[in-house]
């Protein structure tokens, strides 16, 4: 039996032209799919699994003419729905007898009604659900829906079958390696705790070590660890940096390394130095914001606990560089916040930055707020390939034009030759701990002649004056300091060249935006704001009630606490799973412990004019009287919920 297994990407993808703009890398994407990888590993041998990514060998139309497969799936991004639909059409059109499934994080936006092409799709985490498939499968029994009822046991998760793709791995910039899932931080625009829990579960170190060893084996000569925050776990991540800084230096060619973490690594030297003698070549943090009063709206308290120019001068001062992640658009930004992000940039020598408008994504406290404030727009509206850039709410403090000529203008001053070139500079310059990495032999100049020799060749030869003078100033700085930074050097100023054309990519979309907004208003339309209890669900909202007073009686001690929270929980758990909700089985309770978690981790109940003093105390075992009558009565009044009789 035969499975096909396809990563969608349109020839407009923003990141893929973004990519090739960088024609001397000779690579075709970013990053490679990992996700079918994890699949794949997952799947018995007796099944003969293609995987097939549309940015290294096209249109996936062209490759199924003429194949049989068993099975096809298509893994869905948030930022090509709609080119994996219409790939499902051309799988119904030239695979016929093929069985058609999906999954995929962007599936939480797609309706079901678009979804019905699809016999199978798929929630949440495969390790559980795959296996469960491919045995109803033969049994001739799949269902219409899987969805994982735990979060899996990362020590029970096979190593990626990359050797599926070996002959392509040289056209991406790098391959990811998973340690973690999970993430502690609860940031009110940010859905991962939805996704992977709480709770940081990770691989044993020993897989992670074999799954580097496997990827330098196969040629490849950059790694992202892909964990929502690879710190998460200090003393888990700290054993795979000392084993990992072995291996690394035992290598032909040291690999470089890239992950995301959170600010507070600043305030660790052990683990910079580790990170660092590891050969990490860049640091992605969500910097956010630099308003202290933004910072406490997105619930980004790590981040009010660190000095944060001081912590990136610490940061890159082992030769690790801050790629910056920032926001614009929270109710306590202005037009001005534009001009903060710009200083800060340029005053920290970020090298890179990532300034993107306030999303508010479906699942988040975010989205949930603003839809009650009626300031989410109908994301049909919007093109959803370029949700990243185009903004589907409305600010507070100031208007949508105002949010979008703001990035145009910031892209505009910032993207410059002079400027990026400076920042650079004085990122090189700040280093004052040279990073203890295996230096160069013969051996790994021959492995990285040709990436060295197509971007020398590209800066001397077809840059303009302007770029060639700049790349020459920073090279002639880092051979100086030490050879050891040039592999820096060179991912760096790579990564400049693809982020000016990106800008230029997200700028003309941006354009395209306001003209339509500024020709016809009616195009902007916003969600009800009321959200009314699903039919399915009516019935079992006592249960609900129960299982919800019965969780929050272990954290809480008053009353009034309780009837705060217990509404935000319910009307959290209503809004995010009651679409799909057909009983209150164990896969909803866990969802509704998922919403306690995070509504008792917010603490935006627990505002002092909530209360009275002398709140009688929590009963031990049953809810208080009139209970479920007070639950009705505030679900109807304070959150305009279809009332119920």
């Amino acid at each position: 039996m035969n499975i096909l297994l396809i990563y969608p990407s349109e020839p407009g993808d923003i990141e893929l032209k973004a990519v090739r703009a960088a024609s001397f890398m000779g690579i075709k994407a970013l990053f490679a799919p990992h996700a079918l990888a994890a699949i794949a590993a997952l799947t018995p041998p007796k099944y003969d699994v293609t995987i097939y990514d549309e940015a290294v060998h096209g249109p996936v139309e062209n490759f199924l003419k003429g194949k049989k497969y068993s099975l096809v799936g298509i893994h869905f991004t948030t930022n090509q729905l709609r080119r994996c639909l219409q790939i499902g059409e051309h799988i119904r059109e030239f695979c016929k007898d093929s069985y058609l499934i999906a999954g995929g994080i962007g599936l939480s936006t797609i309706s079901s009604e678009k979804l019905e092409i699809f016999h199978t799709v798929f929630h949440g985490e495969a390790e559980e659900t795959w296996p469960e498939f491919l045995s109803d499968f033969e049994l001739g029994k799949p269902q219409p829906k899987y969805r994982k009822l735990a979060y899996p046991d990362m020590n029970q998760v096979p190593v990626p079958r990359w050797e599926l793709i070996k002959d392509d791995l040289k056209y991406y910039a790098t391959v990811s390696v998973q340690t973690t899932r999970g993430c502690p931080y609860d940031c009110n625009f940010c859905n991962v705790i939805y996704t992977y829990g709480r709770k940081m579960r990770c691989k044993s170190v020993d897989q992670v070590i074999e799954e580097v060893k496997l990827l330098e084996s196969l040629g490849v000569i950059s790694v992202f660890f892909a964990d929502d925050n690879f710190i998460g776990n200090r003393k888990f991540v700290k054993e795979i940096l000392r084993k990992l800084i072995l291996v690394n230096n035992n290598f032909t060619s040291p690999l470089i390394f890239i992950t995301q973490l959170d600010i507070t690594v600043a305030n660790d030297d052990e683990l910079l130095q580790l990170l660092a003698d590891c050969n990490f070549v860049q640091l992605m943090i969500g910097i956010e914001t630099v308003n202290p009063k933004t910072l406490q709206e997105m619930n980004k308290m790590q981040n009010l606990n660190v000095n944060i120019p001081e912590a990136i001068k610490k940061i890159q001062s082992y030769g690790m560089a801050v790629t910056a992640h920032m926001i614009v658009g929270f109710d306590n930004d202005t037009t001005e916040s534009f001009t903060h992000a710009e200083q800060f940039i340029n005053e920290n020598a970020i090298t890179e930055y990532l300034l993107h408008p306030l999303m508010a994504p479906l699942g988040t406290k975010l989205w949930y707020q603003m839809k009650h404030d009626s300031r989410v727009i109908n994301h049909e509206l919007i093109n959803e390939d370029f949700t990243d850039i185009v903004s589907n709410i409305i600010p507070k403090n100031m208007t949508r034009k105002e949010l979008m000529t703001g990035m145009l203008d910031f892209w505009e001053r910032m993207d410059t030759v002079e400027s990026n070139a400076k920042r650079a500079l004085t990122f090189f310059d700040g280093i004052t701990r040279i990073p203890n990495v295996k230096k160069s032999d013969f051996k790994t100049f021959w492995k990285l002649r040709k990436l060295i020799f197509k971007t020398m060749g590209f800066f001397m030869v077809k840059a303009d004056k302007k770029d060639r003078e700049a790349f020459l100033q920073i090279f002639k700085l880092v051979r100086k300091k030490s050879m050891i930074l040039m592999s820096r050097f060179m991912y760096i100023y790579t990564n400049y060249f693809m982020n000016r054309y990106r800008a230029k990519l997200y700028s003309d979309i941006l354009r395209q935006q306001l003209q339509i907004e500024s020709n016809n208003a009616s195009v902007i339309v916003t969600l009800d704001n009321k959200t009314p209890i699903p039919e399915n669900m009516i019935s079992h909202l006592n249960d609900i009630f129960h299982e919800t007073y019965f969780i929050l009686r272990k954290s809480l001690d008053k009353q009034a606490k309780l009837y705060n929270s217990a509404l935000e929980v319910i009307t959290d758990f209503i809004t995010l799973f009651g679409s799909e909700f057909i009983d209150f089985d164990e896969f909803q309770k866990r969802n509704l412990h998922t919403c306690a978690a995070r509504v008792l981790n917010s603490g935006s109940w627990m505002k002092e004019e909530y209360f009275l003093h002398n709140e009688p105390d929590m009963p031990s075992d049953n809810p208080p009287s009139g209970f479920f009558k007070q639950m009705y009565n505030n679900l109807d009044y304070n959150l305009r919920f279809v009332k119920i009789d």
